[in-house]
């Protein structure tokens, strides 16, 4: 008898746990009702849409396109006239009429901008006007077809910028302009009416080509170092460079060729490092301007330019020039910091 009251007792027992149990799994409404457990995409990641152009950037934060829009004659895209923005075109473009400026105009003395992940194209001056911002990113943005006022470029960019995964189209003038302790990483510039990219002070310019453009690829004023990129058939130089620089492992191809005088590299003034790199079908392989001295030229490859002196060199600190003018031969030479000339 106790034992069947036992049974009873333990078997009522699992019926209340597990009908307690299961009244737990009842959700308190429909998905959505209780406002505590959900957020809007603004209270995740606050952005302001822009919808219509021009549009004013006047407070600091993030901002991203809809839709691709087209500018007016007469006015900028999109203007920011303070710091700390990030403004992410979304995958779309921002499109000039004629008589249009800038496609985005940054006011001076701003400074922690990110532009990224879009299209500039058909501005009547700049895609990008920066000339005086710093601390700056430009991340994978196409700037095309721009420029058509004075000194206008595809942008124009102050110091300490970042420039990444970047693609420079039939810029009217320049296609990049950086100012100082600029990184340009990974970009690509081609057919603009001046130079692919100039570079002013203490920038590094890495993994970039720069081609077909109406001047040189590639120049850099004091200080900068340029290596692994490729230039090939600009008009006067692939690489030019001013003072101190280091111009390492580079692909100079099919320079100043149209009668012009230029090379795959150009020394303009004292100081420079020219190693390991590759210059071939140039006017001249690697040349200094008489005003240059002290440039180490070590450990590049001259082949197949049109000058007979592939190396046109100065008062410079030149390894060993090795000149084998027949083919096949043998580089029996040990010495590690030889030029070679075929």
């Amino acid at each position: 008898m106790i034992r069947g009251r036992r049974a009873v007792f333990l078997l009522a027992l699992a019926f209340l746990i597990r009908l307690a149990w299961a009244d737990n799994l009842v959700p308190p409404g429909p998905p959505g009702s209780d406002e505590a457990h959900m957020k809007s995409l603004n209270q995740v990641e606050p952005r302001a849409a822009i919808e219509a152009l021009p549009y004013a950037i006047t407070h600091s934060g993030a901002y991203y396109l809809t839709a691709s829009l087209t500018g007016v004659s007469g006015s900028n895209g999109v203007s920011i006239a303070c710091s700390d923005v990030r403004l992410d075109l979304n995958r779309f473009a921002l499109v000039g009429v004629s008589g249009s400026q800038n496609g985005i105009d940054i006011a001076d003395g701003l400074a922690n901008v990110t532009i990224q992940n879009g299209v500039l194209r058909n501005w009547g001056w700049l895609g990008v006007s920066a000339s005086n911002v710093t601390d700056s990113l430009l991340l994978s943005v196409i700037v095309q077809t721009n420029g058509f006022g004075a000194d206008a470029s595809g942008a124009f960019l102050g110091d300490t910028w970042l420039v990444e995964e970047c693609l420079f189209l039939d810029n009217a003038k320049n296609g990049l302009n950086v100012k100082s302790h600029g990184t340009i990483r990974d970009t690509k510039v081609l057919r603009s009416g001046w130079n692919g990219i100039l570079a002013m002070n203490d920038c590094r310019i890495i993994g970039c080509s720069s081609s077909y453009n109406q001047k040189s690829g590639i120049v850099a004023l004091d200080h900068c170092m340029i290596q692994d990129c490729l230039v090939s058939q600009n008009v006067l130089n692939g690489i030019e460079v001013g003072w101190y620089c280091r111009v390492i492992g580079n692909n100079c191809a099919n320079n100043a060729q149209s009668g012009t005088e230029g090379a795959g590299v150009q020394i303009d003034f004292h100081g420079n490092r020219i190693e390991n790199n590759t210059v071939a079908l140039n006017k001249y392989g690697i040349a200094s301007l008489g005003v240059s001295t002290k440039n180490l030229v070590i450990r590049n490859n001259a082949i197949s330019n049109t000058e007979t002196n592939y190396y046109l060199l100065g008062d410079d600190r030149v390894g060993q020039i090795l000149i084998y003018d027949a083919m096949p031969a043998e580089f029996t030479n040990a010495n590690p910091w030889a030029n070679f000339s075929f």
